[in-house]
Formats: structure tokens, C-alpha cells, sequence
């Protein structure tokens, strides 16, 4: 960050400030006084207040974002990432989309084909949009079919780093309580104890197979 104001508490307060390389803006200045004087208005009215009760933005700052978000959403332009990849894919297959450095690179045409692929099987679980799905792989063609497929099926999508010990995985799939789990890692191991979450595994090799016979 530009600029962050740290507040802590020991024996009285603490504060740490500190700047990025670039050094902050005038504007970022002045915002993160008006939050510091507000901070320690609230402190003058009640000493006891303890910090993670404490309002750090302040009050006009707040009536701005309110006034912000008041105003009428613009319409989403036709330019929209998704339709430009089918632009792309109509008007252009046979153009690279993914260089996997673990397998094949594909073009367009076969990514489109990866994510139909994928798609077919995501519908078997019968989710309702914006529902979440859990997508646990490493970068490569597999996984970003499976994004582009829940996207492209409204679905909330939670992409999940396979390196990460099995305890924060566990956390993070019970804080978000995906409807499915979608495993596309390349060296499948048995999930954490007590995920009682549906599975279904993608496997990148499984989808060459279907890209190489398809007519």
C-alpha cells in the first residue's frame, strides 16, 4: 500500500506509519489524517472504547462512499471479457489462449472445447446460479477451463491453492460452504478428514483425449 496507519494497543497506543516506495499522494494524506482525527475523537468521548470497536473511516468519508454508491450503475459494455473470448473463438480458433508450461498448449478452439467438456459435467450437479464452487488445482489448462465453465454458468467460483496445508483448505471450504468441489490437481491425494462436499475430479489428461477425438 501507499500508505498504512497502524494502531495498536499495550500499555497506550501505538502508532506506525508507513509509506511505499512511490511515497503517498496529497489526497491519500489528507484521508488518512481526517481517520486519525477521527479515531481519536472517539477515544476523547470514551476512553474505554477498545480499538476493534473504533470507527477508522471518517465521517464524511462515509457520507461520500454512500453518495458514490447511490449513483446509477452504468449498463455492462458489450465488450464484456466473456464475449470477447467468443469473438475470439469464432473469429480466431486456431489462436494460442494458453501456454501450459505441465502439458500442451491450446488454442481458442480447444479451449472452448476443454470448457464445454467441463461444463457437461458441473451441470450434473444440478447448482443454482451464483451458487459456490470450490476449485482445487494448480495453474494450467484444466483449471482455467473449470473458472471459465462456472463462470459461464453463473456460478461463484473459490479457486483454492493445492500447495496449502490441509488445515486451511478444510477452513476455507467450511467458511465458504461451496455447493461442489472441483479437483483438477494433476497428483490426486485423499481431501481432508470431515469435507463432506460433493468431488468431482477433472482430469487435464482426460480432457486431451477428448480435444484429440473430437471431429
Amino acid at each position: 500500500f501507499a500508505l498504512s496507519l497502524y494502531v495498536t494497543e499495550s500499555e497506550g497506543l501505538d502508532f506506525e506509519l508507513c509509506a511505499g516506495t512511490s511515497g503517498p499522494s496529497t489526497v491519500l494524506l489528507e484521508a488518512t489524517a481526517r481517520s486519525l482525527h477521527h479515531v481519536l475523537s472517539q477515544w476523547l468521548q470514551d476512553p474505554m472504547q477498545p480499538l476493534c470497536a473504533t470507527s477508522v473511516t471518517a465521517t464524511n468519508d462515509i457520507a461520500a462512499l454512500h453518495k458514490w454508491g447511490e449513483k446509477e450503475k452504468a449498463a455492462a459494455p458489450d465488450t464484456a471479457l466473456w464475449s470477447a473470448i467468443e469473438r475470439v473463438i469464432a473469429n480466431s480458433p486456431q489462436k494460442m489462449a494458453i501456454t501450459d508450461p505441465t502439458g500442451p498448449s491450446k488454442s481458442y478452439g480447444e479451449l472452448s472445447q476443454v470448457i464445454r467438456s467441463v461444463e457437461t459435467q458441473i451441470r450434473s450437479a444440478n447448482l443454482a446460479r451464483e451458487e459456490v464452487v470450490a476449485v482445487l488445482g494448480e495453474n494450467g489448462v484444466a483449471t482455467i477451463a473449470t473458472l471459465l465453465a462456472c463462470w459461464r454458468n453463473g456460478l461463484a467460483f473459490m479457486p483454492i491453492d493445492p500447495t496449502l496445508p490441509f488445515q486451511r483448505v478444510a477452513m476455507m471450504v467450511e467458511t465458504a460452504q461451496p455447493r461442489l468441489l472441483i479437483d483438477t490437481r494433476r497428483n490426486v491425494s485423499p481431501l481432508p478428514d470431515g469435507m463432506s462436499i460433493p468431488v468431482i475430479p477433472i482430469d487435464a489428461n482426460d480432457l486431451q483425449v477428448g480435444i484429440a477425438t473430437t471431429g
